[in-house]
This record gives C-alpha cells, sequence and structure tokens, in this order.
C-alpha cells in the first residue's frame, strides 16, 4: 500500500513536471513568434 502510493506521487510530480516543461516550451515559443 505504502510502495503504490509513493508510486502514485512519483507519477504526478512527473506529469506536472512535464506539463511544466511543455507550457514553458510553448511560451518560448509564442515569445519567439511574437518578437520577429
Amino acid at each position: 500500500m505504502t510502495g503504490n502510493n509513493m508510486k502514485n506521487r512519483v507519477e504526478v510530480m512527473l506529469s506536472v513536471e512535464s506539463i511544466t516543461r511543455f507550457t514553458l516550451a510553448g511560451n518560448r515559443t509564442n515569445h519567439l513568434i511574437y518578437s520577429k
């Protein structure tokens, strides 16, 4: 049970990290497009 909770927490952290990275990449791309 405890190991399962740890696994779920790691998956949530990874998904949040990937979402954050995706959002930052999108913002950077938009900035490059609008600055031209």
